[in-house]
């Protein structure tokens, strides 16, 4: 086949350094300086050109006769340089990013897919934030009972509070409501006349205030007439026979931790009746609630003396702070070497990944978020589990005392708080193995089996 007259056949050898020296020559003996510093810059797309001619000639078709260039700087005029390739503009477009909604498809996969070592990982977080919990709920709980027993505590002590008031005022009017009987004793009438003449006195005292101050006092006196029957030998004995125990071992705890009991009470009355103690105003019925209200005033007590606060942050003093410290660190290190066990174990799946063009911004992502999820349902079964726990430990020591003072507002925020440290747990351990799942080079981990 002719070729065209002004086709300039190159060798096949030439290389494409040797065309770089070549077409700058070439522009200058047909006329330009300027052409000249152009051709160096369109010698690479020449040389593709210069490809395609040759597999035009082996097909038997001519190529181009003159090749165009549009020289840059001369605006919309374009002059038309011999042997010179068209350069194509590339057009590089935005990489294109996975929906929020596909990355979270992509990681749950993930976990499914590694259940395993899911399990284990959430098994961490559950057990730091359980050991937190448990700490935080009970110094929660003890808190309440506290504030709650002195409260109640003052509720029931209210006529002994009122027999201090007194005591300590010299007013004339009060001794003559007294008429020489002590002040307990005079404080039974203080929804009536002894009332009255303490707010004559000056005392500012309403009368629901005083109905509940007279009730107290008439217990009070109902409660001292049943212990000091306990040390009259014939009261003892029959306790201890009824009981099946030596006199010695009868106190007043004793008769009271019988008296609990409605058939119990019934025989105490009887018997004391019998033996001719003084048995006034008393009925089984008195003698049980007597007893129970005993019983709560000495639980009360023994739980305010038992939540004496020991200080630090979570209440159970600096080594118990520490202790918790010492937990979180070893959340965050499990954490950290579970996932980079992780990133590990997926080295082609995170090199194919970005060979499909995943950005190092979307690994980080996904690894994180793998960790979050991770932490959520670890925070949880910790915050629950701990909680649990915690209500356990004082419900065994304080008994109803936990039930009745139970913090449900304040230990619902804590399980919260808790839930939401397990997240931050999990996603700061995984900024590490995340970081180096992200910069990991596709053909290096392609081929790591």
């Amino acid at each position: 086949m002719a070729l065209p007259p002004d086709h300039v056949p190159r060798p096949r050898h030439v290389a494409e350094p040797l065309l770089r020296l070549l077409v700058p020559h070439r522009l200058a003996r047909e006329g330009g300086g300027d052409e000249v510093r152009r051709g160096r810059d369109l010698s690479a797309g020449q040389a593709a050109h210069d490809r395609a001619d040759r597999r035009r000639h082996a097909r038997g078709r001519a190529p181009d006769a003159h090749r165009a260039c549009l020289l840059p700087g001369h605006g919309r005029a374009a002059q038309t340089l011999p042997g010179a390739a068209i350069v194509k503009t590339i057009e590089v477009k935005d990489q294109p990013v996975l929906s929020l909604r596909r990355t979270v498809q992509i990681t749950a996969n993930g976990i499914r897919y590694r259940l395993f070592r899911s399990l284990v990982t959430v098994g961490v977080v559950a057990v730091a934030v359980a050991f937190l919990m448990n700490i935080v709920s009970e110094s929660l709980i003890r808190r309440a009972i506290v504030k709650w027993s002195s409260h109640r505590i003052a509720e029931l002590r209210l006529a002994a509070s009122w027999v201090g008031r007194l005591a300590s005022h010299d007013s004339p009017a009060l001794r003559d409501a007294l008429r020489g009987r002590p002040l307990m004793e005079a404080l039974a009438e203080a929804d009536g006349a002894f009332g009255d003449a303490i707010r004559a006195a000056g005392f500012a005292l309403d009368p629901q205030t005083g109905r509940r101050v007279a009730e107290q006092a008439r217990r009070n006196l109902h409660a001292r007439a049943v212990e000091r029957s306990v040390a009259t030998p014939q009261m003892r004995q029959a306790v201890a026979a009824y009981l099946d125990l030596m006199p010695a071992d009868v106190s007043i705890g004793t008769l009271w931790h019988l008296l609990r009991r409605p058939r119990a009470a019934a025989w105490y009355l009887a018997k004391q009746k019998e033996t001719g103690g003084d048995a006034a105003g008393l009925t089984a019925e008195r003698l049980v609630e007597l007893a129970r209200a005993e019983a709560e005033e000495s639980a009360l007590a023994h739980a305010e003396r038992m939540t004496v606060a020991t200080g630090g942050i979570t209440g159970g003093g600096q080594r118990m702070d520490w202790l918790v410290i010492a937990s979180l660190l070893v959340c965050v290190v499990g954490i950290s070497n579970s996932m980079l066990m992780s990133v590990t174990e997926r080295f082609r799946e995170i090199a194919t990944l970005k060979c499909l063009g995943a950005l190092d911004g979307f690994i980080m992502l996904m690894f994180v978020l793998e960790a979050a999820f991770l932490g959520v349902v670890g925070g949880a079964l910790g915050a629950v589990l701990g909680a649990a726990l915690g209500f356990a430990r004082m419900l065994a020591a304080f008994g109803s005392l936990a039930t009745a003072s139970f913090p449900v507002a304040q230990v619902a925020m804590a399980i919260a708080a808790s839930l939401v440290l397990g997240i931050v747990l999990a996603a700061v351990a995984s900024i590490y193995p995340s970081l180096k799942a992200a910069r990991l080079a596709p053909m290096e981990a392609m081929r790591i089996q």
